[in-house]
């Protein structure tokens, strides 16, 4: 939602954008009260690491949206301002991910969470 927002994108996977729809302010306030019932439902899980390891994903998320706005002088810069960017905005969302998992995994109860 608030990728939208900051690409004033009108549509979302082929159907309105919720900033289109309701506006940049509305949007933001659904966009927080996501994250904040997500990381809820993650404190809930009681795993610190976890928190701490899904806490990464945010903030390279805004570092990515960050590197977004900035221009690179040359050839090289501009590939490796690229592929860091893109790590910052999807990949480490994956990656970070799998690796909850794979912690979550070390414990034995932990499978309860995705019942």
């Amino acid at each position: 939602i608030h990728d939208d927002i900051i690409d004033q994108s009108k549509f979302r996977r082929g159907r309105s954008s919720v900033n289109a729809r309701w506006g940049a302010l509305k949007a933001v306030l659904v966009g927080d009260h996501i994250l904040a019932v997500a990381s809820s439902a993650i404190a809930k899980i009681g795993d610190a690491r976890v928190v701490e390891t899904l806490s990464k994903v945010l903030d390279d998320l805004v570092k990515g949206e960050l590197m977004q706005f900035a221009n690179q002088e040359n050839q090289t810069e501009r590939f490796q301002h690229y592929t860091v960017k893109t790590y910052r905005k999807t990949a480490s969302l994956i990656s970070n991910s799998c690796k909850a998992v794979a912690l979550l995994s070390q414990n034995s109860n932990s499978y309860e969470y995705f019942l």
